[in-house]
């Protein structure tokens, strides 16, 4: 079941590359080719002149960090099948911001990426298990590439749980466990991983 897109910030299609900006209508005027309005039934919408893709315009508000295997953390596109998720990483939709984590388990070096979820759906549960971690399918076009370094050994002095850094909840969230998943982020937390970017 495809997930629905947010409110908050914006992801838009520009000569076939998504970029994030922080108010749709002023982006487009600044952008030549760039067609704001309603489209195609959407009640906000941004479409590239000329081409068939449309994006939504509204505003998305919630960020994830997802920690995997990422073999070419170069990537332009990213796709993530079947993740596990945990701290309310099952909300995440199209238009959301995520950082991406090549797992260290696997050969990665910690945050490698950020950028914005195109596609992403619900895994359907498996008939007869009773206990199950939600599961989502995503897909993420890269804005950014990150210019420092951020991962385990970085973040593992960050152990006392209850002191409110967002180094602390990036390690309790993605590290605390060695699980690959998709978590929800606070503001704080975005807003640390901002400046590695």
């Amino acid at each position: 079941m495809p997930l629905p897109p947010r409110a908050q910030r914006a992801a838009v299609l520009v000569h076939g590359q998504v970029v994030e900006v922080e108010d749709a209508r002023v982006a487009a005027v600044a952008a030549a080719g760039v067609e704001v309005g309603l489209r195609r039934g959407q009640r906000h919408g941004i479409g590239v002149v000329g081409h068939e893709r449309i994006f939504s315009a509204a505003m998305m508000g919630a960020m994830y960090a997802i920690k995997a295997a990422i073999p070419d953390p170069q990537a332009v596109r990213f796709e993530f099948p079947a993740q596990k998720t945990m701290y309310g990483g099952k909300r995440i939709a199209v238009g959301d911001v995520v950082y991406l984590f090549a797992s260290e388990n696997e050969g990665g070096a910690g945050l490698v990426a950020r950028g914005v979820v195109t596609a992403a759906a619900v895994t359907p549960r498996q008939p007869d298990v009773e206990r199950q971690t939600p599961r989502v399918s995503i897909t993420v076009e890269r804005t950014a590439l990150a210019k420092r370094r951020l991962g385990r050994a970085e973040l593992k002095p960050f152990a006392d749980w209850d002191d409110g850094r967002p180094e602390t909840e990036l390690n309790f969230k993605c590290y605390r466990q060695a699980t690959n998943k998709i978590v929800g982020l606070s503001a704080e937390a975005a807003a640390f991983l901002d400046s590695f970017f």
